[in-house]
């Protein structure tokens, strides 16, 4: 277990568990929902970086360049959040500050390359780089997945949304939005205000990343899932953005407090 500290916050993560974070600390508050047992589903606590593809993917499928490929569908019917959220990850490189980790993408997905994880504890934000190094052409997607314990509140202004089908799968193209029913959302969203903010425990954090659409699963009575990701779901069938040999995509996402 790595764990960085400045005077108000605290970070735990276990490169051995999907190169996560464990556990996250802010003036004494518990800002992430944490494992209560070994046996817990790794799918359902902490937050930890998606790869290589973000969210539902249909019927656990891909296809591509006239080929089908099929993964494990962890919430059936559907394959979810990538392959590599419980897999063991390199440690890099750890200071006071930093730790970086990574792990190659390796069966059930079929295109080599390499994930690195970035974490970076600063004075008033965490900082986190999500960076995919991809050896042949393939489609891919970034993102992350925080359970937040429940926030008080969540400012998020969005002007789009992209409508779930009987499948829970999210369409390509978004639409306006109509109505927000809060906790009863399981959405993707486009468009969203960079002032996105949730309030835990009275600490106030703003969400920030490069990725354009937002995931937000409210459901629990206990956690709010508030997921950036480079695509909405399905994406790698619907629309998917190629990496080609020898390059790299990255992304980015933050959450400060205020001083």
């Amino acid at each position: 277990m790595i764990e960085l500290t400045t005077p108000r916050a605290r970070v735990e993560i276990d490169p051995s568990l999907g190169g996560r974070i464990t556990r996250l600390v802010v003036d004494h508050v518990d800002i992430i929902v944490s494992a209560q047992s070994p046996h817990d589903d790794p799918l359902d606590w902490g937050l930890y970086p998606m790869a290589p593809f973000a969210g539902r993917l249909r019927n656990g499928v891909l296809g591509w360049r006239d080929r089908t490929h099929t993964f494990p569908r962890l919430r059936p019917p559907h394959a979810l959040h990538g392959t590599v959220h419980d897999t063991q990850w390199e440690l890099d490189h750890v200071d006071d500050s930093t730790c970086s980790m990574s792990t190659a993408l390796v069966d059930p997905w079929p295109f080599p390359g390499r994930v690195t994880h970035r974490i970076t504890l600063h004075r008033d934000h965490l900082a986190l780089r999500l960076t995919l190094d991809a050896n042949v052409d393939m489609p891919a997607q970034l993102g992350w997945h925080p359970w937040f314990n429940k926030p008080e509140r969540v400012d998020l202004t969005a002007n789009a949304i992209h409508p779930r089908d009987a499948d829970g799968i999210a369409s390509a193209r978004p639409e306006p939005i109509e109505q927000l029913s809060w906790g009863d959302l399981d959405d993707c969203f486009t468009e969203v205000d960079e002032n996105l903010t949730i309030t835990i425990g009275g600490r106030r954090l703003r969400l920030r990343s490069s990725c354009r659409q937002w995931v937000v699963y409210d459901r629990p009575t206990h956690a709010t899932c508030i997921e950036p990701q480079s695509g909405p779901p399905n994406a790698l069938n619907d629309d998917p953005v190629i990496v080609s040999a020898g390059t790299s995509t990255s992304e980015w996402f933050t959450l400060s407090w205020e001083e």
